[in-house]
């Protein structure tokens, strides 16, 4: 850690702006696929769903090599959503582990929040 001050290293919430936020799998008909949980409210949350898919949920899971495809791909994707409470508990959401969430993946949900988004 000493080395790393000395070196000047990148420091979390000083040098680049990033928070950490849980990954969790969701059923996606029979299969499972991997959703990142960008902000939670009362009435809902907002969730970045991966196009990787898996027959169970993984045991192991690297974030860097999640992918977002196409709409129109095999496994969708989307950059954000938001999602009522009710409906994101359909999908059976289990945690997996954290993983950092950075100012660019909010893109969506700011522009949700300044056109005073609803729900699905």
């Amino acid at each position: 850690m000493v080395g790393w001050r000395e070196a000047n290293g990148p420091v979390l919430g000083r040098d680049f702006e990033t928070t950490i936020v849980p990954l969790v799998s969701v059923k996606e008909g029979a299969r499972y696929a991997i959703a990142k949980l960008l902000r939670v409210q009362i009435r809902g949350v907002h969730v970045r769903l991966y196009a990787d898919r898996f027959d169970i949920p993984p045991d192991t899971l690297n974030p860097w090599r999640l992918r977002l495809d196409r709409y129109d791909a095999p496994n969708f994707s989307y950059g954000h959503t938001p999602m009522s409470r009710p409906t994101f508990a359909q999908m059976e959401p289990a945690y997996q582990r954290l993983a950092m969430c950075s100012v660019e993946e909010l893109d969506g949900y700011r522009m949700w929040k300044e056109a005073k988004g609803g729900f699905f």
